[in-house]
């Protein structure tokens, strides 16, 4: 498996992500360095998602997302006939919490009250600037 993902790392230098791919291979090797591809199904997929349990899901899917774009890039240039298959860890769900009604009007009170402000400085700003240049106080 270290080949497959040196390969496609190597092959993706120019890919925005690379550090991140890298970073997230970093983390992945130990597992998955020395690993007949032959070897990799749903299963190995799994038995890292449990190696890496103290990890949030995200960290996990994001690590075996490299494993499977190497696979897949070593199938597309013909470096093996089949990339297996690579489970990913499902995401946790979040429930979309809603505002009430008091909690609501707190939001704007609070964010009429912050333009209010920012208003006023705005103002200040102007008038700085204005006696800076030489100019009166009046707007």
């Amino acid at each position: 498996m270290g080949e497959a993902v040196s390969v496609y790392l190597d092959a993706k230098a120019d890919m925005l992500s690379v550090k991140r791919a890298r970073v997230a291979w970093k983390a992945a090797a130990p597992f998955w360095d020395r690993l007949p591809i032959g070897r990799v199904d749903i299963q190995t997929a799994r038995d890292y998602g449990k190696r890496r349990s103290h990890c949030t899901a995200f960290t996990v899917r994001n690590e075996l997302a490299v494993i499977r774009a190497a696979l897949n890039h070593a199938q597309k240039h013909k470096l093996i006939a089949k990339a297996p298959f690579i489970e990913m860890p499902k995401l946790p769900s979040k429930p979309v919490r809603y505002l009430t009604k008091d909690q609501f009007r707190a939001l704007i009170a609070a964010a009429i009250g912050d333009l209010g402000l920012f208003l006023e400085l705005e103002d200040a700003i102007h008038l700085a600037q204005r006696l800076a240049q030489g100019g009166d106080r009046h707007f």
